[in-house]
């Protein structure tokens, strides 16, 4: 890796791979090609259109991603992206990804969020100001899951707190859970642990 910073200022289109300690970006950017990087801050609108490999994220605004392995993760704003895979994350707005691994994560509703599948180790959504905050999924699963006004098909853990609003089809647990009186669980399934 490259041992200088990138500072981008206005518009611009990156279309070359990019190696780097650090890009600072304000304004709007495109990235068409992968991205590896010890450190990278956004603040407007960013598209990495390609994998990003980035130890420290951190993003103010709009931020739209492909597939994103990362380290720490820190964005407050829109973030939209195929894959996600962080070991720290810590959301405050709206997150729409396909697919979520994540060790420890918060997210913060600011809005509808979706995010299809969410495999974490902790993990809590809460919600924010926003009088539409949702996060709405198919699978959720973790050892330590905490949600609040979620919708999901399946929430798997070993220890579930079930917040208000929460509509879950089925609920899988190993050690315990908690459901909140305004939620709604389906079916509540034990799992033997292993």
């Amino acid at each position: 890796m490259v041992d200088y910073k990138l500072r981008l200022i206005g518009q611009s289109r990156q279309c070359e791979p990019i190696q780097t300690d650090m890009i600072i970006a304000q304004g709007h950017h495109h990235f068409d090609a992968s991205i590896e990087a010890r450190e990278v801050n956004t603040t407007g609108s960013c598209i990495m259109n390609e994998m990003a490999q980035i130890k420290k994220l951190k993003s103010g605004g709009h931020l739209q991603m492909n597939q994103a392995r990362l380290e720490h993760f820190h964005a407050r704003g829109s973030i939209k992206a195929r894959c996600i895979e962080a070991k720290n994350m810590k959301v405050l707005g709206i997150i729409r990804v396909k697919n979520l691994e994540v060790e420890y994560g918060e997210i913060t509703m600011k809005g509808v969020c979706r995010i299809n599948f969410i495999n974490a180790v902790e993990l809590q959504v809460r919600t924010g100001f926003s009088l539409s905050k949702r996060l709405i999924g198919e699978k959720i699963t973790g050892k330590s899951i905490q949600l609040t006004n979620t919708e999901a098909n399946i929430v798997r853990g070993e220890h579930v707190v079930l917040g208000e609003n929460c509509k879950i089809n089925t609920l899988y647990y190993k050690k315990q859970y908690t459901i909140a009186n305004s939620a709604n669980v389906k079916r509540i399934v034990k799992e033997n642990l292993l």
